[in-house]
This record gives C-alpha cells, structure tokens and sequence, in this order.
C-alpha cells in the first residue's frame, strides 16, 4: 500500500509513503510549520496493489491524528 497527501485546492500529489505513521508525521511537520488551519488545505488517501484509492481523512478530519486538536 502507499499512503499519499494530497494538496486539495490545486489537486496535486505532494507526497507519498510506505506507511500510514510516516504520512501523518509528514502532515504534522506541514502544520507545525505553516499552522494548524493549513490542514484544510490537506487530503490523506490510500492507494492499495490493485490501485484503488481510499479516502482516510479530508482537511479538518484531520485533526483526528492529534486527540489535543479534536
């Protein structure tokens, strides 16, 4: 499986990792250094072997990651 962030308002691929905890660290480095509000701008998916993708959480769903931000 791949884990991806994506950027929502412009529909790009920002990053991609082998694990669910490596993109979440990832998302928590952006909004350390640019905000907690700069996770709206977020989407995390993941992509299983056969590629289809699934949705794990969307701007400020988030924030679930952190129970301190819920």
């Amino acid at each position: 499986m791949v884990y991806e962030i994506w950027n929502l308002p412009t529909r790009n691929l920002i990053a991609t990792f082998a694990t669910e905890q490596e993109a979440v660290a990832a998302i928590r480095k952006m909004a350390e250094r640019h905000g907690i509000g700069y996770l709206t701008h977020l989407a995390l998916t993941r992509e299983n072997e056969d590629g289809r993708t699934t949705q794990l959480a969307v701007g400020v769903e988030l924030m679930r990651y952190w129970p301190q931000y819920a």
